[in-house]
C-alpha cells in the first residue's frame, strides 16, 4: 500500500493505476478546489461533477462535533455550482465536464454500471450515509477501477485555518464504512492513503473484481 504524504502525490499515485484520459465521477464538490486538481492530472475523457449545491438544515442530517456542529452535511451553494460552470465553459460545451446537481442517494440510477474509472466519493460523512455512497456506486466502476475519497481519519490531529486551532475529530464515519467495505468485499484492499499526520487524509481501494 502506498502512504503518499499529501493529496498531490495521492493524486499522482492514482493516475498510474489508471488508463489514459479516464473518466471520473467527483462526489462531493462544492467549490471545485479538487475537481480542479482532477482535470489537470488525469486530463479526463469525462468529469462528472455531482452535488447537491444547496444549504440544506432540513433533512436531518447535521454533523454534531467540535467547530461542525450545528452544520448541516449540505453546506454548498448554487453560486459554488454557478462559478464551477463558469470555470469549466469550455469543457461543457465539449462534453468532458458534466454538473449533476442533485444528492448522490437520488442520483445513482443516472449512472450506467461498470462505466467510471476512478470514483472520489466526498459526501456526507455521517457513517450511514457514507457507507450508502460505496455501496450504491461501486457497481459504477468499471473492472479495476479505483474508489477513493477523504477524511479517513484514525488519529487525531491538529490543523491551524485563519489562525485558529481544530481538531479532526468531527465524527465523521468514512473510517469505519471503508473498513467495514474491506471485511465485506476481500478481493478489495486499500491501494494508497495519504499519512496521518495529515488531518483529513485520502484513501483509495481497488479491487481486481468489482
Amino acid at each position: 500500500m502506498e502512504r503518499p504524504t499529501n493529496r498531490d502525490f495521492y493524486l499522482d499515485y492514482v493516475k498510474t493505476l489508471l488508463p489514459d484520459n479516464p473518466k471520473i465521477l467527483e462526489i462531493g464538490v462544492e467549490a471545485g478546489h479538487l475537481s480542479k486538481k482532477l482535470m489537470k492530472v488525469f486530463d479526463p475523457s469525462e468529469l462528472h461533477l455531482l452535488d447537491p449545491w444547496e444549504w440544506n438544515p432540513s433533512n436531518g442530517k447535521i454533523y454534531q462535533q467540535s467547530h461542525m456542529n450545528g452544520v448541516p452535511t449540505a453546506h454548498s451553494n448554487v453560486h459554488m455550482q454557478i462559478e464551477i460552470e463558469r470555470l469549466f465553459a469550455k469543457e461543457i460545451r465539449d462534453g468532458v465536464v458534466f454538473t449533476h446537481r442533485g444528492y448522490s442517494s437520488d442520483l445513482v440510477d443516472n449512472f450506467q454500471d461498470a462505466y467510471f474509472d476512478f470514483i472520489y466519493i466526498d459526501g456526507c460523512h455521517l457513517y450511514e450515509s457514507v457507507k450508502e455512497d460505496l455501496y450504491n456506486y461501486l457497481p459504477k466502476l468499471q473492472i479495476n477501477g479505483v474508489l477513493g475519497g477523504h477524511d479517513y481519519i484514525s488519529k487525531e490531529t491538529l490543523f491551524v485555518q485563519e489562525g485558529v486551532t481544530y481538531t479532526n475529530q468531527l465524527g465523521y464515519g468514512i473510517k469505519q464504512a471503508v473498513d467495514e467495505m474491506l471485511e465485506d468485499l476481500q478481493d478489495m484492499k486499500m491501494v494508497a492513503l495519504v499519512s496521518d499526520n495529515e488531518p483529513f487524509p485520502d484513501w483509495a481501494i481497488k479491487g481486481d473484481a468489482v
